[in-house]
């Protein structure tokens, strides 16, 4: 129930002006002129109607009071409607709801809820909890009653539809329907794509499956290579250990035999100078003296012989202790480069061994190892940072020692 209508600026009216519906029947009365069809127009335009013309109006800014009798047109227009709703009809705790619609010159419209700004269609949604139609035929117009006695019945039906509500529903009906044809045509697309991704995803985890089971396999590739490489380089550093015991006592043998060798060979020669002066004694003498330095000789001759097998002996020694060296540098280069290929795997800018990283002609090879010497075995890596990374690894895995080498200190 309508309790009052508030407007103002709205044709005739410039003033605000209030005026209280009873409950019941309500009639305006007044001389022609006196703006009686201008309240049921401000009822029809506070309520959202969308057509100037049935508020008897060109345009919806002629609806603004356009001034008159020494009074200045007015800026805007604003019609406010009070409804009861005590009973609740409405979806507000507020016993009164005032709606508000708001024209200016320019134009701009504007609507409101109890001074909450909102849209028509908010508007509309609302009038519809009291079944009205802002453009339906809940307000009967001048001329409607002549109009809807001319009217076939056909026409008739369909205005008692629309007061009723009934052609409300039906167009809900309609646009349901509509709805739910494009609801159940999206269903069934849906369907369709909902087998494709089925199928997908089966095929996803077929091949997820694959790519676990490659990754355990893989992980488990990596775990036995890095235990057989562990492995070697234990049984490296083992034999490496015990022909280092070996090498040190061959070592000091080594050292005795050259001595030896030296002393043989200074002997020899001085044997050797010797027997040249005996020669060339025995030349220019003879008799007694020629039998004693004969008999001298022989002597040493004898000496001479033992001497050579000597020498002989501590090049033999000599030659073995060698090949052990050459060996011991290289089991130590293997476990280098076992090293380095853990270290390669484990940390990023580890280049390799020097003697990995060129090749020269073979004829060169033992000249460039010998100047190297164990330089060859150094690891070449990007940065010092890399290098004790390195270095912090080896600890940490006790896989024992290296020598690093950074390019950015090299010059």
């Amino acid at each position: 129930m309508i309790k009052r209508l508030e407007l103002e600026g709205f044709k005739s009216f410039d003033k605000r002006l209030s005026i209280p519906l009873s409950k019941g029947f309500t009639a305006v009365v007044g001389p022609n002129g006196s703006g009686k069809s201008n309240i049921s127009d401000a009822i029809c335009f506070v309520l959202g109607k969308t057509s100037a013309k049935s508020m008897r109006a060109g345009k919806l800014t002629q609806l603004i009071f356009n001034g008159g009798k020494g009074k200045k047109p007015a800026a805007k227009t604003e019609v406010s409607l009070i409804l009861d709703n005590t009973a609740k009809k409405l979806p507000y705790d507020e016993d009164e709801v005032c709606i508000s619609r708001r024209l200016t010159q320019k134009g701009t419209m504007s609507y409101r809820i109890n001074g909450k700004k909102v849209t028509r269609t908010e508007i509309v949604d609302l009038l519809s909890f009291s079944d009205f139609d802002p453009d339906g035929h809940n307000i009967i117009l001048q001329g409607d009653v002549t109009n809807f006695i001319d009217m076939d019945p056909v026409e008739r039906r369909q205005i008692l539809d629309d007061i009723s509500g009934i052609s409300e529903y039906d167009d809900k009906k309609l646009k349901a329907l509509k709805d739910l044809d494009v609801v159940e045509s999206r269903v069934k697309e849906l369907i369709i794509v909902m087998g494709e991704r089925k199928k997908h995803l089966s095929s996803l985890k077929t091949e997820k499956e694959d790519a676990e089971t490659y990754l355990e396999l893989k992980e488990e590739l990596v775990e036995t290579e890095a235990n057989l490489l562990y492995t070697k380089l234990k049984n490296i550093e083992k034999e490496e250990a015990r022909f280092k015991e070996k090498l040190g006592g061959e070592e000091g043998k080594l050292s005795e035999a050259e001595t030896e060798f030296s002393k043989a060979s200074t002997e020899l020669e001085s044997k050797e100078a010797h027997l040249s002066d005996i020669d060339s004694k025995l030349i220019t003498e003879g008799g007694e003296d020629r039998v004693n330095i004969r008999t001298e000789i022989e002597h040493l001759n004898v000496q001479i012989s033992i001497n050579q097998n000597r020498i002989e002996s501590k090049q033999s020694e000599i030659s073995h202790l060698d090949g052990l060296i050459a060996k011991l540098q290289s089991m130590s280069g293997e476990r280098t480069s076992a090293l380095c290929d853990t270290l390669k795997d484990e940390i990023d800018g580890v280049h390799g061994t020097v003697g990995s990283l060129f090749t020269v002609d073979q004829k060169y090879a033992v000249a460039i190892e010998s100047a190297l010497g164990s330089r060859n075995n150094f690891i070449v890596v990007e940065n010092e940072d890399i290098a004790i990374s390195c270095v912090k690894f080896l600890k940490d895995e006790k896989m024992g020692r290296a020598t690093f080498l950074p390019i950015n200190k090299v010059k």
